[in-house]
């Protein structure tokens, strides 16, 4: 009788390096999803790739990091400026707002330094693009199609004899120019358009004529009311638009205020503005952003839920410290180091612990291949919930500048001051000793430190002074050169600076760092009029605002020039700017100011 022989199991195949790395980032990714949830934290789908060093840096010279993104001159500027970088920094990961999303990981990336980034890019960066009001009108589902075809129509405009490199650019360049001022999001809903406030005042217009002739017999005083609102809705309806935009890319857009604009330049204006569009919630989101990343990246990783082994620990210190172990002016302008320190006040102050609760963990551990799996036995862990609802609804409904505007506060900021003194103390101390075991004179050690700032300001400056005169004699008589950096000095004397400010004005200090988020450095212009029923002169006006002065009249110049190409007709932009003296110095308040453009020469002149 015949019996079935015993066939041994084939072995498992062996795996190389990169997918052994693979699987065990799919482990901590769905450990770091369960810890993700339970925060209550959510985002689109991830699709993570892992690419190249050289791949990644080719990538940022793409302001969406997409391939797909149009081309233009600048893109070659970006690269060459990425390629001369690129032994100076390394880029660990980038997320884009798409639904699904992509996460690019650098694939030169240690396994601690990957799990920190995808934590940091996924449960960081995509959340927020995924729960911030900003984001709503990207539209996410259809960006990466949406690029690609603007990518195929510019090429295709670029093959064409009749336009080429040098006609597409020519209306690039012009488009790029406003790109800024493509209106702010959100959209608000409900808002008539132009064409339906004009029938509406139209309307009420009429009505005024009707009663005018029927009830100006019986009284003259209700005539003249009735005649005075006639001229004020008349007055309304003889500019165009009847209500100014800041959108001025719409208003160009619109074939009825530029009818003579080719169809394929309109194109290319149109694909312009929505890649503005599409960019805008970043830039006024950048601090949120960071900090919130920062945060999250530390909170996930710590949660029980992952269990990151011991061996990771250093590695990550290491990163969550990255942005704080440089220099301590980051404490201030750095949206990393600022922004995280302000999501952690606001935890701080409205979160709460709820009580605790008890969580199921499975264990780990590697197979015979040192494959990273999940058991099946489950460790009960006990963790403490705690309540982040304001920390959520901050980063629904806010954006940089009134996150700063409310959370910076005095309070955060003393306890930043004091951190960044730290650093310049320590450093300062380490800077007399190098000094002192090099020989120097005691011109240059001071010790003890004094207590006083403008003491302390007062020995930065004269090291700066020294490595100055420095410099001078080694190119002269080949002594030493002053040891000490000089941007080094200049950090620790601008930090002084800064506390000593907030001595003196703290209200100040403040309104200085928060203004430069939210992209409040642009100006608010407008197209009030475009003329037709006066002088035929388009009218651009600038809303002044003293906080941030005069408009840079280089860019004045350049930026009408660019707005008469698209739009073909006489410019004018109506602005204030501050008088000087012969020393440069301001005389009186701002004045009305002119900037008129009418073929290629950009004329000036005070109203």
């Amino acid at each position: 009788m015949a019996t079935n022989k015993t066939v041994a199991p084939a072995p498992a195949p062996e795996l190389t390096e990169l997918e052994k790395d693979c699987h065990e980032l799919g482990i901590w990714d769905m450990r770091m999803e369960r810890a993700s949830e339970w925060f209550g934290l959510r985002h689109h789908p991830v699709n993570y790739r892992l690419i190249s060093d050289q791949t990644m840096m080719d990538l940022t010279t793409y302001d969406m990091m997409m391939p797909t993104d149009y081309p233009h001159w600048s893109r070659g500027k970006r690269a060459e400026q990425a390629r001369r970088n690129a032994g100076s920094f390394h880029v660990f990961e980038a997320a884009l707002n798409l639904n699904p999303t992509i996460v690019w990981l650098g694939i030169t990336n240690t396994m601690p330094m990957q799990v920190n980034v995808m934590s940091h890019a996924t449960y960081g960066h995509v959340t927020l693009c995924t729960i911030n009001y900003l984001f709503d009108e990207t539209s996410p589902e259809t960006a990466l199609n949406r690029f690609a075809q603007y990518k195929h129509k510019v090429e295709k405009l670029v093959r064409d004899p009749r336009w080429g490199w040098e006609g597409v650019e020519y209306v690039l360049d012009a488009a790029h120019a406003l790109e800024h001022h493509a209106g702010w999001l959100p959209t608000i809903q409900g808002i008539p358009t132009d064409a339906e406030l004009r029938e509406t005042l139209e309307q009420a217009a009429d009505t005024l004529r009707e009663r005018i002739e029927v009830e100006g017999d019986q009284s003259v005083a209700e005539c003249n009311i009735l005649k005075k609102k006639l001229v004020a809705i008349e007055q309304q309806l003889s500019r165009y638009p009847i209500k100014p935009t800041n959108d001025l890319l719409a208003f160009l857009l619109d074939p009825a205020n530029t009818p003579n604009l080719q169809p394929e330049a309109r194109m290319l204006l149109d694909i312009v503005r929505d890649r503005a569009r599409y960019l805008q919630p970043v830039g006024r989101t950048k601090f949120m952003h960071e900090g919130w990343a920062s945060y999250w990246e530390k909170a996930i990783l710590l949660a029980p839920h992952v269990g990151v082994p011991f061996e990771f620990g250093f590695d990550l210190a290491k990163a969550w410290s990255m942005h704080d172990s440089q220099v301590a002016t980051n404490f201030y302008f750095d949206p990393y180091s600022l922004g995280v320190r302000v999501w952690e006040f606001i935890d701080k102050k409205y979160g709460f612990d709820e009580g605790e609760e008890v969580i199921d963990v499975p264990k780990l551990k590697r197979d015979e291949r040192g494959l990273l799996n999940e058991t099946e036995e489950i460790e009960k862990v006990t963790v403490m919930r705690r309540n982040r609802d304001k920390f959520m609804e901050i980063a629904r409904t806010y954006e940089d500048h009134r996150f700063l505007t409310e959370f910076l506060s005095m309070d955060l900021l003393e306890n930043i001051n004091e951190e960044a003194l730290g650093w310049v103390l320590r450093f300062m101390d380490r800077v007399n000793k190098h000094l002192f075991s090099n020989g120097w004179g005691q011109n240059v050690i001071f010790h003890p430190l004094p207590t006083r700032l403008e003491e302390l300001l007062a020995i930065v400056q004269n090291w700066m002074q020294t490595a100055e005169q420095s410099e001078y004699y080694h190119e002269n008589m080949g002594t030493p050169v002053f040891p000490v950096p000089k941007a080094l000095m200049s950090h620790m004397g601008q930090v002084l600076q800064i506390i000593m400010g907030y001595d003196q004005n703290k209200h100040a200090i403040r309104r200085q760092l928060v203004r430069r988020t939210g992209a409040r450095w642009l100006p608010n212009i407008y197209v009030v009029d475009d003329g037709r029923n006066t002088d035929g002169v388009l009218t651009l006006r600038h809303d002044f605002d003293p906080t941030y002065g005069p408009l840079l009249q280089s860019e004045c110049r350049d930026t009408l020039k660019m707005f008469r190409r698209l739009y073909g007709r006489p410019v004018r932009l109506l602005t204030l700017e501050q008088r000087t003296n012969r020393q440069g110095e301001p005389v009186g308040n701002p004045e009305p100011f002119e900037y008129f453009i009418e073929k290629d020469t950009v004329k000036e002149r005070y109203l």
